[in-house]
């Protein structure tokens, strides 16, 4: 790790030291030996150098000429010296973001505090530091796709970032010139590796106390080792884990399952009996004038009505933006119509897609029992 850091940095050097070296190249252009077409340019890209080489470690100087000189930029040539000029600005930005970083790791390593964290930061801070691409840095677009994998939103990641945050283990970086969204710092690493360690320690336990139990297993008068589901010779009785490391016999839960089925049926086939042997009561005659009026009572459909009808009526409200488009076009003369297998609405020659779902909630919204009449064009 730290040999890459090494490298960087070292390749880092050496394009600051190639773009000192252009900068310079256009600082020292003579305006005699150009065309009068090319000086503007050249003019622009000479003043630019010099202000950039004079304040190459003024990062407030840099960012309030950086859009002034945009402004002024008087040809697209003069895109590299402004491309320079920006690069320069975000460095700095970032070598700020840093310095600021390395001392908040140093107040948490100077307050020597535990990190408590629950299962849900732990498995988000493995999130964030599986992500990390160099330095320590993350992209949050690459946290949220693999937090996506295992079931976390965009919102849960934003809130899991706050709280590693507040607890030091991950750096969130405000500049949107920064190279990278956030960090993991030293003591995030730290209790990554803690965790690791930790669950490798819990896995060497149990394979030795696998191959512990096997060695049981050959010693002569070992008592014999169940394993959770094994039967007992009478056929009803599982070997189960009741507790946590605890262990019994139990009774078989599908054999448990049956024997309630069984009584379950017994039961019900007992009760149906009873049922049958007693009397029914006997129904009653009911007269022709009862029948009427029983007739009379139940609610009566509403007649059909046409579409122009239906149209006439004020429009309910709440209605939603497929609805309201629906009932648009059957205001303008527009009929339903089936091609194929294809429903549509159509006025002329001009035909719209529409979905049969959103008509018939739009007729129910206008409490309608049946579609109207019209509604449909007649096919010849």
């Amino acid at each position: 790790m730290d040999t890459k850091v090494n490298n960087n940095e070292s390749g880092n050097m050496e394009v600051m030291n190639q773009v000192i070296v252009r900068l310079n190249e256009m600082k020292a252009v003579k305006m005699a030996s150009i065309s009068k077409s090319k000086r503007p340019a050249a003019k622009f890209n000479k003043e630019v150098a010099t202000y950039l080489l004079d304040n190459w470690d003024n990062l407030d100087q840099l960012k309030t000429c950086q859009k002034q000189m945009r402004l002024d930029m008087p040809h697209t040539t003069c895109t590299e010296i402004m491309g320079m000029y920006d690069a320069r600005v975000a460095d700095l930005q970032a070598e700020i973001e840093k310095e600021r970083v390395r001392e908040e790791e140093a107040k948490l390593e100077a307050s020597g505090k535990e990190v408590s964290m629950t299962n849900g930061e732990r498995i988000m801070l493995s999130v964030f530091i599986k992500c990390i691409e160099s330095e320590r840095g993350f992209h949050l677009t690459d946290v949220n796709v693999a937090a996506a994998k295992i079931g976390y939103t965009q919102a849960q990641v934003k809130a899991f970032a706050k709280k590693l945050q507040e607890k030091g283990l991950v750096i969130m970086f405000d500049a949107a010139d920064c190279k990278f969204d956030g960090e993991i710092t030293a003591l995030g690493m730290e209790e990554a590796n803690k965790a690791t360690e930790s669950a490798k320690n819990i896995k060497k336990a149990k394979k030795q106390a696998q191959e512990n139990v096997e060695k049981n297993k050959k010693r002569p008068g070992a008592p014999k080792i169940r394993k959770v589901g094994d039967r007992h010779p009478n056929g009803k009785w599982i070997w189960t884990e009741y507790e946590p490391g605890r262990f019994d016999w139990r009774t078989d839960p599908e054999l448990k399952a049956k024997n309630a089925a069984e009584r379950a049926a017994k039961m019900a086939a007992s009760k149906g009996n009873s049922t049958k042997v007693k009397t029914q009561p006997k129904k009653q005659k009911t007269t022709k004038a009862a029948t009427k009026a029983k007739k009379s009572a139940e609610p009566k459909k509403a007649p059909a009505i046409s579409i122009d009808e239906m149209l006439s009526r004020q429009a309910p409200s709440g209605l939603s933006k497929a609805q309201k488009n629906v009932l648009g076009l059957l205001k303008k003369g527009y009929r339903m119509t089936m091609i194929g297998t294809g429903v549509f609405l159509q006025k002329d020659d001009d035909r719209k897609s529409v979905e049969v779902s959103t008509v018939k909630a739009l007729i129910e919204r206008y409490k309608l029992d049946a579609e109207p009449t019209g509604l449909w064009i007649e096919t010849k």
